[in-house]
């Protein structure tokens, strides 16, 4: 995804599209990863986000939100 996404941010949210739920709300970026999933998905890394609910902290599914500069 990152690869099909790079440089662009729109494109990017494309290239998320085709697995996840995802949506653009002004500068903030909505990444949801379904209703129910068994395992997390994330690698980790430096991004600003907003941690809304992960499997590991015992939600159902990953829900995060990021926030462009």
């Amino acid at each position: 995804m990152a690869r099909l996404g790079k440089g662009i941010v729109d494109r990017l949210l494309e290239a998320y599209k085709h697995n996840f739920e995802v949506w653009r709300d002004g500068t903030l970026i909505h990444i949801h990863y379904g209703r129910v999933n068994m395992q997390c998905y994330c690698h980790g890394g430096p991004a600003p986000v907003k941690i809304v609910e992960t499997v590991r902290r015992g939600g159902a599914t990953c829900n995060f939100v990021a926030e462009l500069a």
